[in-house]
């Protein structure tokens, strides 16, 4: 597993995902939207390989899905 989680940050945008996600919750809109060099469908799959890994968890929320760091579940 732990491999894993460091194959996951291992990638430059997904570090600054969890950067963004440090303090606060956004959808994967809002998160896209801070990227200018790399497509929508490239960000859903970055947060779809945190997630697997732990590191961020999604909910739904009416039309958005927030995204969050693991370690702010509760």
């Amino acid at each position: 597993m732990v491999d894993r989680v460091l194959q996951a940050i291992a990638e430059p945008h997904r570090r600054e995902i969890l950067l963004l996600l440090q303090d606060t919750e956004l959808s994967a809109s809002e998160i896209a939207a801070h990227f200018t060099d790399v497509t929508r469908p490239a960000i859903s799959q970055h947060l779809m390989l945190l997630a697997q890994v732990g590191l961020v968890t999604m909910r739904r929320q009416g039309w958005s899905d927030p995204l969050l760091p693991d370690h702010a579940r509760s």
